[in-house]
């Protein structure tokens, strides 16, 4: 029952959305998005993290959480797929900027895109860095044998 309660509380808020800001929104889809994982429901709960996502731009806690949930359900999953099937909806959200710098970083081993997506990142939606590396600890593993790479996560 907690979570439809949280849901109504939501809906509630949502009456008045046309005065929240771009993060106010996210926030709460995100919250959303969290009480659908609570009831197991996969599908709303990704829907709401996409929500999130492109309500607010910036912050890739949303993409985070969704990439998050993916791996939960399948563990073989990884950002390959993830950049594969995401990328047509969220490559105009600043903060997938984030997810891009994992993908090269990680999957094409190109540096120099990975750190030009990270620049990207950090320019447009700063911030990030530590919930990346949570996230994807082989970045930090990559830093130790690349200047550039160090000073960019070293930057918050």
């Amino acid at each position: 029952h907690e979570p439809q309660l949280c849901r109504k509380v939501i809906a509630r808020a949502m009456k008045e959305k046309e005065l929240m800001d771009d993060e106010e929104l996210g926030t709460f889809f995100h919250l959303k998005a969290q009480t659908y994982v609570l009831d197991e429901d996969w599908k709303q709960s990704k829907n709401f993290f996409k929500k999130a996502t492109l309500a607010n731009r910036l912050d890739p806690r949303h993409l985070i959480a969704l990439f998050k949930l993916h791996k939960a359900l399948s563990p073989g999953y990884n950002i390959q797929l993830f950049v594969d099937e995401h990328t047509s909806k969220f490559i105009e959200a600043s903060s997938f900027q984030y997810m891009l710098a994992a993908y090269h970083l990680l999957i094409t081993e190109n540096t120099e895109k990975g750190i030009h997506h990270l620049k990207e990142a950090n320019h447009y939606a700063p911030g990030f860095m530590e919930e990346l590396i949570e996230v994807f600890p082989e970045i930090a593993t990559i830093a130790k044998n690349n200047n550039k790479l160090t000073q960019l996560i070293d930057l918050t």
